[in-house]
């Protein structure tokens, strides 16, 4: 005759999970610098994005005032433009033009930044709840193994 196959022991049942639960705590460790250097790398980007959809909110207001504040002039009045150091004498109608045209651009590149940084909140804030996750899985097992410890 032959033997009876015995279910497991409930000792071995626990060890096997105390096993998996060590590989999962191993794993969350591991990944949870990772996940943490992907946050701030993210926050980082999406900071200096901001600053420049500022920047550049701000440059084309600036570019208004200064083009309305021009129109008050001749068109025959001398007007200079910034040429590194030095300024260069330039008809005034140029100097409205470049304005309105540094103005347009930015204008044309504001949505495309706008959308960049969207995608980076997005992104950041996913990477953030993988860690707010990963880490209130490690706090739920050092609780528990706080609690066997104290037994």
């Amino acid at each position: 005759m032959g033997r009876k196959k015995s279910a497991p022991a409930p000792r071995a049942n626990a060890l096997a999970k105390q096993l998996d639960t060590l590989e999962a705590v191993q794993t969350a460790q591991d990944n949870i610098g990772k996940v943490a250097q992907r946050v701030q790398m993210l926050e980082d980007q999406e900071f200096k994005l901001a600053q420049k959809v500022q920047q550049a909110k701000l440059r084309i207001r600036r570019c208004g005032v200064t083009v309305q504040a021009l129109s008050d002039y001749p068109d025959d009045a001398k007007a200079f433009t910034q040429v590194g150091k030095m300024f260069i004498q330039s008809p005034m109608k140029d100097c409205v033009a470049d304005l309105n045209s540094t103005a347009q651009n930015l204008i044309e590149d504001l949505p495309k930044w706008q959308v960049a940084l969207d995608a980076f909140k997005a992104k950041r804030e996913a990477s953030q709840k993988e860690f707010n996750e990963l880490k209130s899985f490690l706090d739920k097992v050092r609780k528990e193994q706080e609690k066997q410890a104290a037994k």
